[in-house]
């Protein structure tokens, strides 16, 4: 029975923001505290080896700790001093230890009793914002964002809800665990890939190879997607409310995809090797659509096994 798109059910809800500019006023007060940590940043040069994205949390904080770069600060002070960098050390901001050290002092904080964290990052996109942050499995890490991440973002976070007013770069979420991920925004590659028991509510578009071995997550993506959605999925489900590029559901298995757009083409010939067309397309899958153009090509071109509903 064909069904309105007001009757397919959006599992993420509404996001409901806040107005920037009722939020983004920032009083630079003096805080000792936070003076101290803007001082020992701008001198402390370089925070992180080559490898900063792959150290442990303990030698993070060991190597922030030595540089006087470890405090308990409330969640306003830790936007203080991400608004105090900002005006006094720019091109720092960009430092891709930038978003590791923030990460390092909002579970630090969070784990002395603060939570609800509000950042303003403008203009500015930091890479590794989020990387290898940790909640609770009853008390997620709640971080609200105005403006973009940049890449990288919440990269192995882990019982974390994130919130951000903008957009978000390549491999946002990668290997996450047990998150929610709500952005007004468009996405880059490789967005959520290798999630596990994640959310993502993403107004804008998302770009190539999302959800790429993704388990038991769900995505629902309010514009358009790239090639290969969904590759090496398992147990995810995809709601896609534009187009969708080829070779969607590649190799994933008891995922369900719901598509309001048009499809690409299933390929059986990638990088120069021929396939089976049950190689090229998802296994044991739920397929659903209110297009019926969609509905037809995607009976034509998924392998038997698969389930395609026409809503």
């Amino acid at each position: 029975m064909k069904q309105t798109l007001e009757a397919l059910v959006n599992p993420f809800g509404d996001l409901k923001s806040e107005s920037p500019d009722n939020v983004n006023k920032i009083n630079f007060e003096k805080d000792e505290l936070v003076d101290k940590l803007v001082k020992n940043y701008i001198q402390a040069g370089q925070l992180f080896g080559r490898s900063t994205i792959f150290l442990e949390k303990r030698q993070r904080e060991n190597a922030l700790s030595s540089k006087g770069l470890v405090e308990i600060l409330t969640p306003s002070q830790i936007n203080l001093l991400l608004q105090k960098l900002k005006a006094l050390s720019p091109k720092k901001i960009a430092d891709s230890d930038t978003g590791a050290f923030f990460s390092t002092l909002i579970e630090y904080s969070f784990r002395n009793n603060y939570n609800d964290f509000t950042l303003h990052f403008g203009e500015f996109e930091i890479t590794n914002f989020g990387n290898t942050l940790s909640g609770l499995y009853d008390t997620h890490v709640k971080v609200n964002i105005y403006g973009s991440a940049g890449n990288y973002f919440a990269k192995w976070a882990s019982y974390c809800d994130f919130i951000v007013h903008g957009n978000v770069g390549f491999a946002c979420g990668e290997r996450s665990s047990d998150c929610k991920y709500e952005i007004d925004g468009s996405a880059g590659t490789s967005f959520g890939i290798q999630a596990t028991r994640c959310v993502f509510n993403l107004r804008g578009d998302a770009d190539a190879v999302a959800g790429q071995e993704a388990e038991k997550s769900e995505f629902y993506i309010g514009g358009k997607c790239g090639h290969v959605l969904g590759e090496g999925s398992k147990k995810s489900k995809f709601h896609v409310k534009g187009d969708v590029g080829s070779d969607y559901s590649f190799n994933s298995q008891r995922s369900e995809y719901v598509f309001e757009g048009n499809v690409g083409e299933i390929r059986t010939h990638l990088g120069g090797n021929s396939m089976s067309p049950s190689k090229c397309a998802g296994t044991n899958c739920i397929f659903k659509t209110t297009n019926k153009q969609t509905y037809e090509k995607m009976k034509a071109q998924l392998p038997a096994g698969n389930q395609v509903i026409l809503l």
